[in-house]
């Protein structure tokens, strides 16, 4: 009976799919098949994959969907004029998203789904727990979320595969986040090597003409930490730093690097590079190291990159700079415990004292 409708799944979701040349094979697996098709089909440019080196190696995946009601073509006003936005894609997107999860419910190992479509105010919810580790159970766990304005009620599952959708609407647009979630057991747990980061990094100026490598320096009292750390505002003049994977609270009050500037006209094929190699380097060869990555899809190839070593971590972030188009990465090698980086990392040599050296790129 599951056979017939893994088949059933396959099938419909491969015509759902559109498929080309470059799409992935279908899978006996619902979700597998989902997460492949959002990779390739999801519109919007916040898709983001983190990983997790250590004993047990993670993934986390997470997509933002959205769905007009009505009619899929809504109108830009530009310079007065209405110009037509066709949303036909999101519009599948969403609604392949959608079948797909509800036949899922049916082959999971556990499933709780939730909707209200009260007042024109729409909730719809679904935990979905594809299989266990090996040794341990599925365990269930209850949360509560603000999401959108909203409070949600659901289920987490703690699981070696598990899926979470949360969906909300208003008279407009319905809007979503899902997360899906990997866990597999690795070998003992190994200090990060930051070796292969700074041996390409020594090299990026054969590969790119007109690189420019400047050396930072970033000074911050424990005061200034602890204020930007406590503020309520997504937005100080420092980012505060925190080891929260590895717990490590020791303060830095200074932190050293070198920062990279690619040029406009090399920015997309380095930003890529770079996801490559921390991909092949780390993630898929030491997944047992101590590790955390972040890659942001779409504009701006966001990177952001945490190796813990037997004393030292390192800290590589890169971002497209959406003014001059350059791709900048930041690399310290050398950091502990928590410390202080400008939060305009990307235009600041030196802070000492409350005043930055800038550059302009």
């Amino acid at each position: 009976m599951k056979k017939a409708i893994f088949l059933l799944i396959a099938s419909s979701l491969m015509v759902a799919c559109k498929q080309d040349n470059t799409t992935k094979e279908l899978t006996n697996d619902p979700i597998e098949n989902l997460i492949a098709y959002l990779d390739e089909n999801s519109t919007l440019d916040s898709n983001v994959k983190r990983y997790h080196g250590g004993q047990v190696f993670t993934t986390i995946f997470e997509y933002k969907i959205c769905k007009p009601k009505g009619s899929p073509v809504k109108y830009k006003e530009l310079d007065g004029k209405k110009i037509p936005w066709d949303l036909s894609k999101d519009v599948e997107v969403w609604d392949s998203t959608m079948s797909t999860l509800q036949t899922a419910c049916s082959v999971a190992r556990q499933c709780y789904h939730r909707e209200s479509h009260a007042r024109n105010r729409d909730t719809i919810y679904y935990a979905l727990a594809m299989e266990a580790m090996e040794g341990e159970r599925i365990q269930g766990m209850d949360f509560t979320t603000d999401y959108s304005n909203s409070i949600f009620h659901g289920v987490r599952f703690q699981a070696g595969r598990a899926l979470t959708f949360q969906g909300m609407g208003d008279d407009e647009w319905y809007n979503a986040e899902l997360e899906f979630i990997t866990r597999s057991e690795g070998k003992p747990e190994q200090p990060f090597d930051p070796q292969f980061l700074v041996d390409d990094l020594n090299f990026l100026d054969k590969y790119v003409d007109g690189l420019k490598v400047y050396d930072v320096s970033y000074e911050y009292t424990e005061e200034d930490y602890q204020k930007a750390y406590d503020s309520d505002s997504p937005r100080t003049d420092i980012l505060p730093i925190y080891d929260y994977y590895y717990g490590d609270t020791v303060f830095q009050p200074r932190v050293t690097g070198k920062l990279y500037v690619v040029p406009r006209k090399d920015a997309e094929k380095i930003g890529k590079w770079l996801k490559e190699h921390i991909m092949n380097s780390y993630v898929k060869a030491q997944p047992h190291t101590r590790f955390s990555v972040l890659f942001q899809e779409g504009r701006g190839w966001n990177t952001i990159l945490k190796g813990k070593g037997a004393e030292w971590s390192t800290h590589l972030r890169a971002i497209v700079d959406e003014k001059s188009g350059c791709y900048v990465i930041l690399f310290l090698e050398k950091t502990q415990g928590c410390y202080g980086i400008p939060s305009d990392w990307q235009h600041i040599l030196r802070i000492k004292d409350h005043k930055a050296e800038t550059i302009s790129l």
